[in-house]
């Protein structure tokens, strides 16, 4: 009987072992899930909270960023494929009034999440594309127009030599963004 108690012992360990990376799994998803809701709904204080101390985070770039999406009606669509003890891989889709202009359509992206004490420490993006376009050519078209077109006197619109994405630029792009999408209807 001794040895079938080492077996025994043997086969729980691991079995235990997998147990305890389940759990840990569920929860780095439940915190991907709370963070996502945050993008979801614009809002940068939560998103800010769900990052790790350790991981660079550009606090007035990424207010801009959900501020832009908000004012260009962006929906956000999420879906959990995969989580472990240390990541949860998140595939989403983006779409706005900005890419419709563009002609890109939705954005379709694969996010590898990891987490570190409960946070996000890194993010990874594996996989980004349009739908309908190939984005850099397009936002390179869009920008040489503007840049040609007056909108380069609008420092809410280009700064530094490059669109600012914020919610002062959003609401000022818009008109931009209709005529841009009425020259180039198809």
């Amino acid at each position: 009987m001794k040895y079938g108690f080492t077996l025994l012992l043997l086969c729980f360990v691991p079995l235990s072992h997998l147990c305890s990376q389940a759990a840990e799994g569920e929860l780095n998803k439940k915190i991907i899930a709370g963070y996502l809701h945050a993008i979801k709904t614009f809002d940068h204080e939560a998103t800010r909270s769900y990052n790790h101390p350790a991981k660079p985070f550009a606090e007035e770039k990424m207010k801009g960023y959900r501020e832009f999406e908000k004012n260009t009606s962006t929906k956000w669509r999420f879906r959990i494929v995969r989580s472990n003890k240390d990541s949860v891989f998140v595939y989403e889709r983006e779409s706005n009034l900005f890419y419709d202009a563009l002609g890109v359509g939705e954005r379709i992206q694969l996010y590898c999440y990891i987490l570190k004490e409960g946070l996000i420490y890194q993010t990874v993006c594996i996989n980004m594309r349009h739908r309908k376009g190939e984005y850099r050519t397009a936002y390179t078209r869009f920008f040489a127009w503007m840049q040609k077109s007056g909108a380069q006197k609008d420092t809410s619109l280009i700064k530094n030599d490059d669109l600012v994405f914020d919610g002062r630029s959003a609401i000022n792009m818009k008109p931009w963004l209709r005529e841009w999408r009425k020259m180039n209807a198809k």
